[in-house]
């Protein structure tokens, strides 16, 4: 997913739930219903929660399982060889089709 996808994506979660997000927080005496949605709107407050998001979809996306599978997917690569039994069976168990063809004693 690119930045900008999820950019839309965060503005489009946020047009949904702009209104009801203000309106609990005036409700609660925080700010006005107006400030909240003006924030929540703001260039700021988007770039922040898509700084966020990217940053939490790169912790996701290079975990050891997930680097696997990735390279799995590639049409170049007909077969993985893993030195580490333990992460073969979480790839095995997250994606039963992959390449995995053994692990190799160091």
């Amino acid at each position: 997913m690119t930045r900008e996808q999820l950019t839309d994506i965060v503005r489009w979660v946020i047009g949904i739930f702009a209104t009801t997000i203000a309106t609990w927080f005036a409700a609660r005496g925080y700010a006005s219903q107006e400030t909240i949605v003006g924030l929540l709107n703001s260039e700021s407050v988007v770039g922040f929660i898509v700084t966020v998001g990217m940053v939490v979809m790169g912790w996701m996306g290079r975990t050891p399982t997930n680097l696997v599978l990735s390279a799995a997917k590639l049409p170049e690569v007909k077969e993985i060889a893993m030195t580490s039994s333990e992460l073969m069976q979480e790839v095995v168990a997250a994606k039963p089709e992959a390449k995995i063809v053994s692990t190799m004693s160091r």
